[in-house]
């Protein structure tokens, strides 16, 4: 035997269920306009890395930042955050910035790479100066290759 809702329960269920679904196509429609602004500050922020370091960079989902010289796109570096320990903790936490660390490189480099990863990633541990230099670098060939093509004249 098949036993039925009251016509005032089940009237009362419909509502709620259209109310939900109309919840959930709103804040579809919402994530999806958040997702769209995102994508646009992002590349808006990658643009602005470019324009004001020089550098294009990716972001992978494992934590890692690929970044690649405008200047010769061969100049590629990985990076990913360092182990830390509980002395880095507190070192990081003081600083307020995360160490990363240099697990990568392009087959393209500056003759003076392994000068320049030995004094700014080694010894200063300053991935900062070491992306400045190798910047200059690849700018300096880059430049120099133009001006022997007679581009830019």
């Amino acid at each position: 035997m098949t036993e039925l809702a009251p016509r005032g329960s089940w009237a009362a269920v419909c509502q709620e269920n259209a109310q939900l679904e109309d919840e959930l196509r709103q804040n579809e429609k919402r994530m999806l306009h958040f997702r769209q602004v995102f994508a646009a500050k992002t590349a808006e922020f990658r643009e602005a890395l470019s324009e004001i370091l020089g550098v294009e960079v990716a972001f992978y989902d494992n934590g890692q930042v690929r970044v690649t010289s405008q200047y010769d796109l061969r100049a590629a570096f990985a990076f990913q955050p360092a182990p830390r320990d509980a002395a880095e903790d507190s070192v990081r936490n003081n600083s307020g910035a995360a160490r990363m660390q240099l697990v990568g490189q392009g087959e393209g480099e500056p003759q003076e790479l392994p000068q320049l990863t030995r004094n700014w990633v080694e010894i200063e541990q300053s991935i900062p100066c070491f992306l400045a230099s190798v910047t200059l670098e690849c700018y300096d060939k880059w430049k120099r290759e133009r001006e022997m093509s007679g581009v830019g004249e």
